[in-house]
Protein backbone atom coordinates (compact mmCIF):
# COMPACT_ATOMS: atom_id res chain seq x y z
CA UNK A 1 0.00 0.00 0.00
CA UNK A 2 1.21 3.50 -0.80
CA UNK A 3 0.14 7.06 -0.08
CA UNK A 4 -0.72 9.67 -2.67
CA UNK A 5 2.01 12.27 -2.31
CA UNK A 6 0.69 14.79 -4.81
CA UNK A 7 -1.52 15.56 -7.76
CA UNK A 8 -0.48 17.85 -10.60
CA UNK A 9 -3.00 19.76 -12.72
CA UNK A 10 -1.92 21.67 -15.82
CA UNK A 11 -3.36 22.81 -19.12
CA UNK A 12 -2.21 21.18 -22.35
CA UNK A 13 -4.51 22.85 -24.85
CA UNK A 14 -6.42 20.78 -27.38
CA UNK A 15 -4.96 17.27 -27.26
CA UNK A 16 -6.16 13.68 -27.29
CA UNK A 17 -6.82 11.66 -24.13
CA UNK A 18 -3.80 9.53 -25.02
CA UNK A 19 -1.62 12.67 -25.20
CA UNK A 20 -2.86 13.72 -21.76
CA UNK A 21 -2.10 10.33 -20.24
CA UNK A 22 1.38 10.15 -21.78
CA UNK A 23 2.25 13.73 -20.77
CA UNK A 24 1.08 13.01 -17.21
CA UNK A 25 3.35 9.99 -16.88
CA UNK A 26 6.42 11.88 -18.12
CA UNK A 27 5.57 14.92 -15.97
CA UNK A 28 5.31 12.72 -12.87
CA UNK A 29 8.75 11.32 -13.66
CA UNK A 30 10.17 14.84 -14.12
CA UNK A 31 8.73 15.98 -10.78
CA UNK A 32 10.21 12.91 -9.08
CA UNK A 33 13.65 13.73 -10.49
CA UNK A 34 13.35 17.37 -9.35
CA UNK A 35 12.50 16.15 -5.85
CA UNK A 36 15.43 13.73 -5.96
CA UNK A 37 13.24 10.66 -5.57
CA UNK A 38 14.82 7.47 -6.84
CA UNK A 39 11.88 5.05 -6.72
CA UNK A 40 8.59 5.89 -8.36
CA UNK A 41 5.25 4.15 -8.75
CA UNK A 42 2.87 5.76 -11.24
CA UNK A 43 -0.71 4.65 -11.73
CA UNK A 44 -2.69 5.57 -14.84
CA UNK A 45 -6.21 4.78 -15.96
CA UNK A 46 -4.93 4.41 -19.53
CA UNK A 47 -3.99 0.81 -20.12
CA UNK A 48 -2.59 1.76 -23.55
CA UNK A 49 -0.24 4.40 -22.11
CA UNK A 50 0.90 2.06 -19.33
CA UNK A 51 1.69 -0.67 -21.85
CA UNK A 52 3.58 1.74 -24.14
CA UNK A 53 5.81 3.00 -21.32
CA UNK A 54 6.43 -0.48 -19.95
CA UNK A 55 7.35 -1.70 -23.45
CA UNK A 56 9.58 1.36 -24.04
CA UNK A 57 7.37 2.44 -26.97
CA UNK A 58 6.83 6.00 -25.80
CA UNK A 59 5.23 8.51 -28.21
CA UNK A 60 7.85 10.32 -30.29
CA UNK A 61 6.94 13.83 -29.11
CA UNK A 62 7.86 13.06 -25.48
CA UNK A 63 10.47 10.37 -26.02
CA UNK A 64 13.50 12.61 -25.38
CA UNK A 65 12.01 13.88 -22.08
CA UNK A 66 11.25 10.29 -21.06
CA UNK A 67 14.76 9.06 -21.89
CA UNK A 68 16.34 11.94 -19.95
CA UNK A 69 14.41 11.36 -16.71
CA UNK A 70 14.26 7.56 -16.92
CA UNK A 71 18.03 7.33 -16.49
CA UNK A 72 17.88 9.37 -13.27
CA UNK A 73 15.45 7.04 -11.51
CA UNK A 74 16.51 3.75 -9.93
CA UNK A 75 13.11 2.09 -10.12
CA UNK A 76 10.00 3.03 -12.07
CA UNK A 77 6.79 1.07 -11.73
CA UNK A 78 3.92 2.07 -14.02
CA UNK A 79 0.65 0.24 -13.46
CA UNK A 80 -2.94 0.45 -14.61
CA UNK A 81 -5.67 1.51 -12.21
CA UNK A 82 -9.32 1.97 -13.11
CA UNK A 83 -10.34 5.62 -13.00
CA UNK A 84 -13.24 4.89 -10.67
CA UNK A 85 -10.73 3.61 -8.10
CA UNK A 86 -8.36 6.56 -8.50
CA UNK A 87 -10.00 9.34 -6.48
CA UNK A 88 -7.12 11.81 -6.87
CA UNK A 89 -7.28 11.61 -10.66
CA UNK A 90 -11.05 11.94 -10.64
CA UNK A 91 -10.92 15.06 -8.44
CA UNK A 92 -8.10 16.59 -10.52
CA UNK A 93 -10.08 16.05 -13.73
CA UNK A 94 -13.15 17.73 -12.22
CA UNK A 95 -11.04 20.65 -10.98
CA UNK A 96 -9.42 21.14 -14.38
CA UNK A 97 -12.78 21.03 -16.14
CA UNK A 98 -14.30 23.60 -13.76
CA UNK A 99 -11.27 25.85 -14.15
CA UNK A 100 -11.44 25.59 -17.93
CA UNK A 101 -15.14 26.52 -17.87
CA UNK A 102 -14.36 29.66 -15.85
CA UNK A 103 -15.91 28.43 -12.62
Amino acid sequence: MADVIGVNVMGLGVVTKHDVESQAIVRAMEIAVLRKWENLWIESDSQVAVQEFNDHKVPWDIRSRWCRVRMKLKQIRITHNYREANFSTDQAAKYAKERNNGM
